[in-house]
């Protein structure tokens, strides 16, 4: 807990003095960025991820459209 609240510290040190933050204490803060691998495989393999995000897209109404490309090029 104190680790912690001193990566803060140094955080807003950071932001204070030069207007942006860290990169290196924004990593120590961020920690792991991926699953396990285990976890990956059992979410695939059950579709689990995805029903969380189309729950999301149904209670909005844009379900039908969840494959749109409204940006692409071609």
């Amino acid at each position: 807990m104190d680790n912690k609240r001193l990566l803060f510290n140094r955080l807003g040190h950071d932001f204070i003095s030069r207007g942006r933050f860290s990169p290196d204490t924004l990593k120590r803060i961020a920690g792991k960025e991926k699953l396990p691998v285990a976890m990956r495989f059992w979410f695939r393999l059950t579709g689990f991820s995805n029903a969380y995000w189309d729950m999301l897209l149904k209670k909005n109404h844009a379900y039908d459209t969840r494959f749109a490309r409204p940006y692409s090029v071609e």
